[in-house]
This record gives structure tokens, sequence and C-alpha cells, in this order.
């Protein structure tokens, strides 16, 4: 049969990914797109600075939905960005904010998983990080607290049906129970 190809903003698709409302989003190296399997078209979603203007256009390396409907994205040099839930607006018309916290500390987030109690979890070239969404709280783990590997790769990662996360680097990957981590 006949294949199309589909440009989706600068051509550099990171990963494809079906949202609870049965969305389609795409995450390239040129921002984050909902793309539109009838018309094949892409519409590129907003991404704003912490002060409400346009942000600069991330490369967008994974994609979390939670529980509660919250979208998380995980980026380069910019951390991480949240949509909350706004009721019964679909995705496709929420904003993305960046979480200014998390830039301080995982500019570059690689992949990113949520925990049983609610905790976002984000690799980085050099750490893993744990991250509250509400308080925003934030506690980096690294080889020097027992972490076997540092340097993870992006979109590399997993929650299996009994909580442990998993996630993946140039050396293999790391699997952990996240109620068993104790705070530093």
């Amino acid at each position: 049969g006949d294949t199309e190809v589909f440009p989706v903003g600068d051509g550099h698709v990171i990963f494809l990914h079906r949202t609870e409302d049965d969305t389609v989003l795409v995450g390239t190296e040129s921002g984050l797109y909902r793309f539109d399997t009838e018309t094949g078209q892409a519409v590129e979603l907003q991404l704003l600075e912490s002060d409400g203007t346009d942000q600069t256009k991330p490369v967008v390396w994974d994609l979390l939905e939670t529980r509660n409907g919250d979208t998380w994205l995980a980026t380069m040099h910019h951390g991480l960005f949240v949509s909350r839930d706004e009721g019964p607006k679909a995705i496709s018309d929420r904003s993305f904010i960046p979480i200014p916290e998390s830039a301080k500390l995982c500019s570059t987030a690689y992949a990113i998983e949520v925990d049983s109690e609610g905790y976002i979890w984000c690799s980085t070239n050099s750490a893993l990080v744990r991250f509250h969404p509400i308080s925003h709280e934030t506690q980096v783990f690294s080889k020097s607290h027992g972490l076997q590997i540092s340097e993870f790769d992006f979109g590399a990662s997993h929650k299996d049906k009994d909580g442990y996360l998993y996630f993946g680097g140039s050396e293999g990957y790391v699997k952990f129970d996240p109620r068993e981590i104790n705070s530093i």
C-alpha cells in the first residue's frame, strides 16, 4: 500500500502520543503539536514563558498524563512544563506553562513518570529528579546517593503494574520502587 509523509514542525518527530481524550500529540525538535488524523494537519500548541508570553520552541522529549488530568512535558533546556486539567476543555485547547523550579535542577528533562504518591520523576543527563506537582519541592538523586548510572536518554522510562519505575540510559536502565526512596 501507499504511505504518506506528514510534515510536522521542523520535521524532526521525537514521539507520537494518543491522549485520554483521543487527541494525537506530536513532540518535535521545534515544540509540541496536535495532529488532526482526518485532515493530516498539525497545529502547534502553546508553550508559555512564566510571564505568560509565548515560549521559544523547546525540544519536547517526553509527555506524561497523570490521573488528575494534568499533562506534563519534559523538554531540552527548559525543564518541565504542565498543562493543568481545566474540566471539559480538550488538551489541544490548553496552554502549557513552565515550572521554573524544575529548570534550575533539571533544565533538560529526558523522560518523565509519576509514582503512586503523585510525585513526578524525571531523568536528566546526570541524575533522577523527584518533583512534587503542588509544592514544587524538588530532590535530586545522583551517583553520590547510590544511583548506579548517571546519564539517561530521552523517552526511556516506564512504570510497571506494581509501581516500580524504570529509566534507561547509556549504561542500561535502573529499576526502583519510589515508595522506598527516602528524602535526602
